[in-house]
Order: C-alpha cells, then structure tokens, then sequence
C-alpha cells in the first residue's frame, strides 16, 4: 500500500469530489491516481475541505476493521485486496443513491460490483477480502451519511445530485438549500394520484424544468402528469419491432433510454438531430422530436416540430396555413380547458409561425387574433401583466390587418 491507511481512507473520501467533475475514463483514472499518490496533496486538500475531522475518524475505522481476523497472511492479503478494489468502489457515484443512502444496501451493490469486475476471482478467491471490506465500508458510509455538515462539507454538487435523483435522507436538504424537498413532494404526489410507468429519476427531472414556469402546485401536477404519459409513450415507441426502418427504430431506442435517464435536453438535441438526417420514417422522429421538447418544457421547439410535421403532411403549400391553425386550436382548446401552461406556450408559438407563414391580410389578422386570444388565456393566469401586454399589442396588430372597412363585424 502506497500511503499509510489514514491517508489512504482519506483519499476515498475526497475521491468523490475530483469524479464528480470528471468528463471520461482518462479523468477518472488520474483523479484516483492522483489521490492515491500524491500524499502531500492530499492533506492540504483534506485541510483546505474542513473534513481533517472525518479523515480521523476513518483512520479509526479502518484501524479497529483489521480487528476482523487474527493476523496473518491471509489477512494481509484480504487488506491488500480491499485497497485495490475500495478506491473505485467508494467513489461510485449511484452507488449510495441507487440503494437510497442505505449502508448495508450500498455495500451490497458495491461487492457484487467488484465480484462482476475484472478483480473478482481475486476479492472471492477466499471469504476474508468481501469480510473485510464489509467490515470496513459500512461503518464509513455510516459515518458518511450520519452528519450533514460532512455531506454538505465532502462533496456539495455530487450529493445535491444524489439526493435529487433519489429522493431520500431529506434531513439533510436544508443544508444543501436546493429545491429537491418541493420537486419530491410534487412526484410523490403525482404517485399518489396516478400509476405510471415512468422511473422516478424521470419524474424528478421533468418537474424540475416544469416547477420554476408554473404559477402554483395545483398547475405543476397537472404539466407533471401530462409529462408522464408523453414520457410513457416515448418509451413505448423505442420498444423492438417498432414498424419503422432500422435507423428509425435505433433513434427511437435511444431517445427511449435517454428520457427514461432523465437526459430530457439531451434527448431533445438527439432528436432533432436525427430529424435533420433522416430520409424515411421521418413522420415518426418527428413526433419523437415533438415528445422530447415537450418532456424539456421546451414549447418554442415543440412548434418548430409540429410545423416540420405539417410541412411534410400538407401537400398542396397554400394549405400549410390551415394547417397551422387547425393544429393551433388544438393546443389552445387543451392548454384553456385542461389549464396546461405548456400547451398554450405551443399555441402561442405556433400562432407566430402562423403569421409568418400568412399570404394575405386576412390570414396576418386571423394569426394575430389567435396570438392575442393564446397570450390572453395564459396570462389571465399569472401575476404579472407582460403576456396582457402582449396580447394587446397582437389584437391592435391584428386590426390594422383587418380594417372596419374590410371587416365591419
């Protein structure tokens, strides 16, 4: 072993802090190189973090695990096993999250790791290396997880991250100061009054782009259970023998693991990538490019695709306008009478690209009419009076494009 246990132990702790900003495997591998080496480095880190304290006590830790078994070979080479197999181990970033910051869960899923790993004929060659390291972990995790101020302390963006995607522990989302209480409690609600399918890392996901544009909890549980069924169905569509080509059926795939990741911006950009690529099938990326905006919040891109969807289904040219605006009623009717933000932000978009795309003076002043009427719905439900404003200066467009004259009703 390179450095005493003390520092060693350290090395794992702070391990956490240098992955967590890692972008690939060379990172990752010199960030635990690094920690592991450089032990000078490594206890100025320990003193500049604040968590000398914690340092000690796992010190203490792994000093009474060697207590284990009676000296020997065999214990030595349990040791030397668990130095080898801990460091990657420790610093698994799901590991406490997936087992909902449960020690003994957590320790579970990381020896089944290692015995999965390339290091696991050595770690169960006898049953003295798993004991160790069980005898050694749990009570850090423990140690780890007991005190907020060393999570907030250790790692505050890697555990603001668990703690968001998992939902557990929230005695410690005080100290953190993030939304994670209130995002949770809106998908436990949303549990509570509709099964769905969708993984809960999903489902916080999505509230956290819905919860900041809405105005009250009531507005966020009905976007957040439209969000689930558009998530469900999205991954339904990446589902094998889709009836679509081979490089439909692969986008659909992925777009289908990456919602269910929660990788909901990502997704959309997959998309519309795809989109842009794609030569058959492109109705059914479309509607996936559609879905995906709609699980980002994103209500300007889910226009963006609805018209592509127009354009390629119209095709006589002077009927896209139609087309726009039958698609634009739909939007508006559902975002009015369902009270769905999101849907009337869509309306409100598409009605803009309505305008663009009118001929003629009536068609400007019908498209005005529709922006003006979107714009006024939604803001008759929010605070301020911007979106007023905006519909007022959409139906005074729209007048100048339908004179008394022209249309004395």
């Amino acid at each position: 072993m390179p450095l005493d246990t003390f520092w060693t132990f350290a090395a794992l702790l702070l391990a956490g802090r240098k992955i967590a900003v890692a972008t690939g495997a060379a990172d990752y591998a010199e960030a635990i190189a690094d920690l592991m080496e450089n032990g000078n480095g490594l206890k100025a880190a320990l003193r500049d973090a604040g968590i000398a304290p914690l340092a000690r006590e796992m010190e203490r830790l792994a000093t009474e695990a060697l207590a284990f078994t009676h000296p020997g070979p065999a214990r030595d080479d349990a040791e030397a096993i668990f130095w080898q197999v801990a460091p990657v181990a420790l610093a698994d970033r799901d590991a406490l999250a997936a087992a909902d910051l449960d020690p003994l869960a957590a320790c579970d899923r990381m020896v089944a790791a290692i015995k999965a790993s390339s290091l696991g004929p050595d770690f169960s060659a006898t049953t003295l290396a798993e004991r160790y390291f069980r005898e050694v972990t749990v009570p850090l995790l423990n140690t780890m997880i007991a005190d907020a101020a060393y999570m907030t302390g250790l790692t505050p963006a890697l555990w603001r991250e668990i703690l968001g995607r998992q939902g557990v522990s929230l005695e410690f989302l005080d100290a953190i100061k993030d939304d994670t209480t209130e995002i949770l409690a809106l998908v436990r609600e949303l549990h509570a009054v509709k099964r769905t399918t969708v993984h809960e890392d999903t489902l916080i996901a999505m509230a956290r782009k819905i919860r900041p544009r809405v105005a009250d909890r009531e507005e966020a549980l009905r976007e957040l259970e439209r969000a689930a069924d558009i998530a469900a169905e999205q991954m339904e569509r990446g589902h094998p023998g889709s009836n679509v080509d081979t490089f439909v059926d692969g986008v659909l795939r992925r777009l289908a693991e990456m919602t269910e990741a929660g990788q909901l911006d990502a997704a959309a950009t997959a998309a519309d990538d795809a989109v842009d690529r794609a030569e058959v099938g492109l109705t059914q990326l479309l509607n996936a490019a559609i879905n995906q905006h709609l699980l980002a919040y994103d209500a300007v891109g889910a226009a963006r695709q609805i018209t592509k969807r127009l354009t390629l289904e119209t095709t006589d040219p002077a009927g896209l306008f139609d087309a726009l605006r039958r698609e634009q009623e739909i939007w508006y009717e559902r975002g009015r009478d369902r009270g769905l933000r999101l849907d009337l932000e869509i309306a409100i978009s598409l009605a803009r690209t309505s305008h663009e795309w009118a001929s003629e003076a009536d068609q400007h002043g019908t498209a005005l009419g529709d922006l003006g009427a979107a714009l006024q719905t939604l803001g008759a439900r929010e605070t301020g009076t911007a979106r007023l404003e905006k519909a007022v200066g959409a139906y005074r467009s729209a007048l100048t494009e339908r004179t008394r004259n022209r249309v004395p009703f």
